[in-house]
């Protein structure tokens, strides 16, 4: 502080060694780290071949081997490798906001990649937060903004038909995962939000319908009821909200 600032050159080159799972935090778009998980150890002849090795010249060798080496078209501007390990790294720093929607874009949860409501989509990431064990789930705001930001996610507020109807509009934020193409006209946009919240909805069923079981399986009083059929259910309104 109080120091007449100047510009210096960092010709620093870093090189981490840890055995923590997670050394560090690197985010999902980084381009400046090389990440490489080691193998087992080796029997311990292998070591001392390379001791041998080292008293042999082995240092130097590997010093000419190198200079030697063809790099190709390898060069400063050359970003590190994406391996493995950088990806699990990535991953274990990554949001349950951003793991969410990791899954849900690969295909791995029970819902279609379609343009659906933030609400519902929200309501999908709280569902999956209980499964996976996630004790502070983020706000709606928070997610919403963290999932629109993704590379080729699509959010705007869009009008559409409002469920079963097919006279009464209403307007929602919708959000459209990459990959995706957002239905054009109000009745298609509004078959792509009520087949998301179905899907929802029936996912929901499935987790319940299994724990139930599980707790009558274990003799436990006091489990969840079970759902009403469909013949006890009042018919849906003309107000009526989607799945």
């Amino acid at each position: 502080k109080h120091l007449a600032s100047y510009r210096e050159r960092n010709h620093v080159q870093i090189v981490f060694l840890s055995n923590e799972v997670q050394p560090m935090a690197l985010e999902r778009d980084d381009r400046r780290y090389a990440v490489i998980w080691t193998p087992p150890k080796y029997d311990t002849e292998i070591y001392n071949q390379v001791l041998r090795e080292i008293d042999a010249g082995g240092i130097a060798a590997l010093h000419q081997y190198l200079l030697e080496l063809d790099l190709g078209d390898f060069g400063p501007a050359t970003l590190p490798p994406t391996t493995q390990a950088k990806t699990d790294l990535i991953e274990l720093g990554l949001d349950s906001s951003e793991r969410f929607y990791n899954e849900w874009a690969d295909g791995y949860l029970p819902i279609p990649r379609i343009t659906c409501r933030s609400e519902d989509v929200y309501a999908a990431y709280r569902h999956w937060c209980g499964i996976q064990g996630v004790g502070k789930p983020a706000q709606l705001s928070t997610f919403v903004g963290t999932v629109s930001k993704r590379p080729g996610v699509r959010k705007g507020r869009h009008q559409h038909m409002k469920n079963l109807s097919h006279t009464v509009t209403t307007q929602s934020v919708c959000i459209t995962p990459a990959g995706a193409e957002k239905p054009e006209g109000l009745q298609p946009l509004a078959d792509s939000i009520n087949d998301f919240a179905k899907a929802l909805k029936d996912w929901k069923d499935e987790i319940t319908s299994t724990e139930t079981h599980a707790e009558r399986k274990a003799g436990k009083p006091g489990g969840r009821r079970p759902a009403p059929a469909a013949d006890d259910l009042p018919p849906p309104g003309p107000d009526d909200e989607p799945f």
